[in-house]
């Protein structure tokens, strides 16, 4: 991964170090049909019994079908991603996905293949579980 990134020059170490953190990068991605309206009222995590922690303090409202949410980054083991969506007018498909090093894992609805249909105005409230891997050796 050394090498030239914009106007930086990277060592190996440095690749090498910027490589395991990024590994430890959690994003939460949601993805739902494209041009329905909807708002991400919050999103929170936490670990075990600790407080949880609020990663979006304010409503996002979107309409392009997909929408990324950086969760910072996590030692490994299991944390809990809590998340609501409120529907702006019907939404047929939506899903939510987290995104660790390049690892696609769908967090809700849990089978593969299955989305949630929301109507306008329904809500959907979301507590789920995700195993951190361990960053990149």
């Amino acid at each position: 991964m050394a090498g030239r990134f914009g106007a930086v020059r990277l060592g190996e170490s440095t690749a090498r170090a910027l490589e395991r953190e990024l590994s430890r990068r959690l994003d939460l991605v949601l993805l739902w049909t494209r041009r329905r309206n909807l708002v991400l009222i919050g999103v929170d995590v936490r670990r075990g019994s600790d407080p949880w922690r609020q990663v979006v303090t304010k409503p996002i409202a979107e309409g392009d079908g997909e929408l990324t949410v950086d969760l910072g980054s996590e030692a490994p083991g299991t944390i809990t991603i809590r998340f609501s969506v409120g529907a702006l007018s019907e939404v047929p498909k939506i899903a939510a996905f987290v995104v660790q090093a390049g690892r696609v894992t769908k967090l809700a609805p849990p089978k593969p293949g299955e989305f949630k249909h929301l109507k306008a105005g329904d809500r959907w409230p979301v507590e789920a579980s995700y195993d951190v891997a361990p960053p990149l050796a």
